[in-house]
């Protein structure tokens, strides 16, 4: 069907060469039918069929028994691999189409594969707090498995199709994350099959080094088995505010948004910016049943009804973001007036996965009339797309295309330079909506990626003012700054020593509750953080200036200027000098070139026995194609 299919649109789209029609309305006209057609139907029924597969395997209880002989099954196939000895690197066996990428990862058909058939949820406890899961569960599994047993995980990214070995081995994050950090931070465990053929636990304990690089190494590092994650209770409902702001500038967005990134007392925070002078910021809170409304108490709060309970995410909803927009539209209001809040209740399931159904927005290149009532009432109930199955459906003219028109990056920015990248990115893309989001960023124990020192705490969250932590300046000595961090810098700011010299999330407290409140402690002893800014650029651009390579290189360059990183999903141009100045690879290194990584401590440097790629060898663009 697939052969078929491709054959007709490449005929088509030949056609349309040799005659000189402009064929790109064609390509997204017969694309566009193909998914209605095709790929609807069938991601419905792959994940109905997923679906009723992991509710039967976890109510047997198989799973944690199987786990082990499939764990075993994994280091048979690497020690066999080591013995035939032949010449290149190991990845696992998941075919490229079948990630969350853009891309299909070339370099995959010149490696050796390891079948990693890891689909299972395999623990819950709740007396200590985590779950134990393989690295193929997804986002989905997640939420249809915790919310009925009144948990979740602090971090839960919103797309369904995202698994956990992705978000542990590259990056997470969520509207949660202002409060916990990326996903990395909220996992307590790991177990690991490393290049040599053994099973590793490591943890903050146990193989500190590995623990710690493993998140953004790509499975360069051994493959991950399971994982230990920390949850939380969660509650029924999602109060949910939105904060419009019109007829503004990046500068005043970036100050307002940047206030709400500090507001801990909020469970969720993330902003949607729809053009340079109009932005929605949306903050939220775990809730039991809505209390009942008494506008006489609430003259400026203005409730959304009906209804008073919204579930966003149903089928037959508006895509999220387009109702978010309306909210721009409510309120038309003059240039500095203050926003008005709008709020409702949101069933938690429904908000977790609010962008799941139109892939943020990228769906709307696809279906361009998925929003319309008669396709959602008709169709909808299908939704979301499996993005795997949108990549079967692409023939190589249609990739090709798509890579020259079509943007798709996160990029994560310290809070104090949003503006900055903001105004680049307008300029250079002119792409809209862009996603806005929170998160710590934490400095010790850094792995790959952490904030430098001058980042930390580089602003103060007082409603008045940003003075009350003075910005920790750069300076060429490192150790210096590190010593002044830890001793708390200016004296006459006892406010800023208290919050540099706090060693959990229960330490950290304000005087005004309203912008940072002391945050509940899950367990997790981390260290001191700085606030990052996660800028999600989907679609089309519409800069004149813009060009795919050469936008995008300016884009990481400015990122490698301000202390910024990217997530290694979308296109990565960065050379492999630059790629050191991004990311620090100085223990990954010293992991890579130790002839056993899983002793740590009496590891000999020797010749290093490895066959696993660097992570530069699977992320750039070359190797993903």
């Amino acid at each position: 069907m697939w052969i078929l299919f491709n054959a007709i649109l490449t005929s088509i789209i030949t056609l349309c060469f040799i005659f000189g029609i402009k064929y790109s309305h064609i390509i997204t006209f017969i694309r566009c039918l193909a998914i209605c057609l095709i790929v609807l139907p069938l991601s419905y029924i792959y994940t109905l069929y997923f679906n009723i597969r992991n509710w039967i395997r976890f109510a047997l209880r198989s799973c944690p028994e199987e786990h082990g002989k499939k764990v075993q099954d994994i280091i048979k196939q690497i020690r066999f691999f080591n013995k035939m000895d032949l010449g290149v690197p190991m990845c696992t066996s998941r075919p490229g189409w079948q990630n969350m990428s853009p891309h299909n990862a070339k370099y995959k058909s010149k490696f050796h594969k390891i079948k990693i058939d890891l689909y299972d949820i395999l623990d819950i406890n709740t007396d200590k707090q985590y779950i134990k899961v393989e690295p193929m569960v997804t986002m989905g599994q997640i939420t249809s498995t915790l919310l009925p047993l009144n948990w979740t995980l602090p971090v839960l990214p919103e797309l369904d199709d995202l698994t956990i070995g992705g978000l542990i081995n590259g990056c997470g994050i969520e509207t949660s994350s202002h409060k916990y950090g990326l996903f990395q931070h909220i996992c307590i465990m790991y177990e690991v099959v490393s290049p040599t053929g053994e099973l590793l636990t490591c943890s903050k304990d146990v193989n500190r080094e590995l623990f710690y690089n493993i998140p953004w190494s790509h499975g360069t590092l051994g493959f991950l088995v399971s994982a230990n994650i920390k949850i939380v209770p969660a509650k029924p409902y999602v109060h949910l505010r939105y904060f419009p702001i019109n007829n503004s500038n990046f500068t005043e967005i970036s100050h307002q948004f940047e206030k709400a990134c500090y507001d801990l007392s909020c469970d969720f925070v993330e902003a949607i910016l729809y053009s340079p002078t109009d932005c929605v910021i949306l903050k939220g809170n775990m809730s039991d049943l809505p209390p009942i409304a008494d506008d006489s108490k609430n003259r400026d709060i203005t409730k959304f009804s009906p209804p008073k309970i919204n579930p966003l995410a149903a089928f037959y909803k508006p895509w999220f973001y387009v109702y978010v927009a309306e909210f721009l539209r409510r309120d038309e209001k003059g240039k500095g007036d203050p926003p008005r809040v709008h709020e409702e209740y949101v069933p938690i399931r429904q908000y977790y996965h609010r962008h799941s159904k139109s892939l943020f927005w990228e769906i709307e290149h696809m279906i361009p009339f998925g929003n319309h009532p008669f396709f959602r009432v008709l169709f909808g109930w299908m939704l979301p797309l499996k993005v795997s199955f949108l990549k079967l459906a692409q023939t190589e003219r249609v990739k090709k295309l798509y890579e020259k028109l079509h943007v798709a990056q996160d990029i994560l920015v310290p809070a104090s330079n949003l503006e900055e990248m903001l105004t680049f990115c307008d300029d250079k893309f002119a792409l809209y909506p862009i996603w806005l989001c929170p998160m710590k960023l934490y400095y010790r124990n850094r792995g790959m990626v952490y904030p430098p020192i001058r980042h930390l705490f580089d602003h103060d969250i007082s409603e008045n003012n940003f003075d009350m932590i003075p910005s920790i300046q750069n300076n060429d000595d490192e150790n210096q700054r590190s010593e002044e961090l830890t001793t708390g810098g200016d004296a006459k700011s006892p406010l800023k020593k208290d919050l540099l010299n706090a060693e959990s999330f229960a330490d950290f407290t304000m005087i005004d509750s309203r912008n940072l409140a002391s945050t509940r402690n899950f367990g997790l002893k981390e260290e001191k953080w700085g606030m990052y800014i996660d800028v999600g650029l989907y679609g089309m651009p519409k800069s004149p200036r813009f060009k795919p390579v050469d936008s995008l290189h300016e884009l990481e360059k400015l990122l490698i200027k301000n202390d910024g990183f990217e997530m290694f999903y979308g296109d990565v141009y960065l050379t492999r000098q630059e790629f050191g100045q991004m990311m620090d690879l100085t223990t990954y290194d010293k992991l890579r070139t130790r002839a056993k990584i899983g002793d740590a401590d009496n590891a000999t440097e020797g010749e290093p026995k490895w066959y696993l790629p660097h992570v530069y060898d699977k992320v750039n663009k070359l190797a993903r194609g």
